[in-house]
């Protein structure tokens, strides 16, 4: 399966035309289209998840270990967090959100939003330093 395999390979998550693109690149010959199937029937396999950014395309990553994701506001970067890094936190908030809502929560994910580290080091360098 090449989408799956592209998105093995890859060092971070992708869209639907970057997968399209390197599948192309490495010579195969597949419409957008199947892309987007084959994506859309491995998410409900759940091998592979999507992580959808505000006024960004799609992207997706192999589901290896359960995590949550870092966004970077500045370049985009995505970063994986294991799960277990927050599971006590997160084991309290969804007690409280039953709590305040009245409902039975089977799952979730999480995205936290902020500067990764590089982005972090530019904007507290002054500028013409």
């Amino acid at each position: 399966m090449a989408v799956l395999s592209t998105l093995t390979e890859a060092a971070g998550h992708l869209t639907v035309s970057d997968i399209h693109e390197r599948i192309r690149a490495g010579g195969k010959q597949v419409d957008l289209s199947t892309v987007y199937r084959t994506v859309t029937m491995l998410q409900e396999l759940d091998l592979v998840h999507a992580v959808a950014l505000p006024d960004q395309a799609v992207t997706y990553g192999v589901v290896e270990a359960a995590h949550h994701h870092a966004v970077c506001t500045s370049c985009q970067l995505i970063t994986e967090v294991p799960a277990a890094v927050l599971s006590t936190v997160l084991a309290n908030a969804v007690q409280l959100a039953q709590r305040a809502t009245g409902y039975t929560l089977e799952h979730g994910s999480l995205q936290l939003h902020g500067l990764c580290a590089r982005c972090h080091e530019q904007a507290s360098t002054p500028p013409f330093s």
